[in-house]
């Protein structure tokens, strides 16, 4: 099997004759979005979206791969476990999904049978999906409804561009680009835990390791 080992982060040299102090974050210690490994960008669910009509269309949350903000890059390396998403329609069929790259290639689609309706749903992923470096990070899932308005989504205001990206007739767009007045985010949520599949507070892993070689 294959290791994936992430990165340091705020990896420092400190030189003193002829030796060498590292010091470094661990990874997946820069924070995050939601308490208890959930990262998200919305708050509680206001309302749903559709066409009132058949439609055949995903939504989803996105973190890019590197920045300051909006980033996956410190959760690199560790686990994707857990979706939770908030269905509105019950004649509808959904799916959780996951996508990687900027060509966003789909990596995971994973049926959700009998979802509670008007409620969060939360999905256990069959396969925990390792966070890889050097790609952004799309999580959300498939409505491919016979009517109404199956995906729940907050009162906003939008992150747009990342709280509200939306895949409608084949192509990946923005909930505000096909409707101004709709700013709002979609109720999507992603659990991260580390490699073992253990979970814990983002934000209070281990800081300012340290380690010192000569030369």
């Amino acid at each position: 099997n294959d290791i994936v080992v992430a990165a340091p982060e705020s990896l420092e040299a400190t030189v003193a004759g002829s030796n060498v102090t590292l010091n470094w974050n661990a990874p997946g210690s820069g924070g995050g979005g939601g308490q208890e490994g959930w990262i998200n960008y919305d708050g509680e669910n206001s309302d749903s979206i559709g066409t009132g009509a058949a439609a055949d269309f995903d939504v989803a949350a996105k973190w890019d791969a590197t920045g300051t903000t909006n980033s996956i890059y410190p959760y690199v390396g560790m686990n994707i476990t857990k979706i939770q998403f908030y269905p509105n329609e019950a004649s509808c069929t959904y799916a959780v999904r996951l996508w990687t790259g900027a060509t966003h290639t789909q990596v995971l689609d994973q049926a959700v049978t009998n979802p509670t309706i008007g409620a969060w749903n939360e999905v256990i992923l069959t396969t925990p999906f390792t966070i890889p470096a050097g790609t952004e990070i799309m999580a959300g899932y498939r409505c491919n409804t016979t009517t109404g308005y199956p995906a729940g989504c907050d009162a906003g205001p939008q992150v747009e561009g990342y709280g509200n990206m939306m895949r409608f007739q084949g192509t990946w767009t923005t909930l505000t680009a096909l409707a101004a007045t709709l700013t709002y985010n979609w109720n999507i949520r992603v659990y991260v835990a580390d490699a073992a599949g253990r979970e814990y507070v983002l934000g209070e892993l281990p800081q300012n390791e340290q380690f010192a070689t000569g030369t």
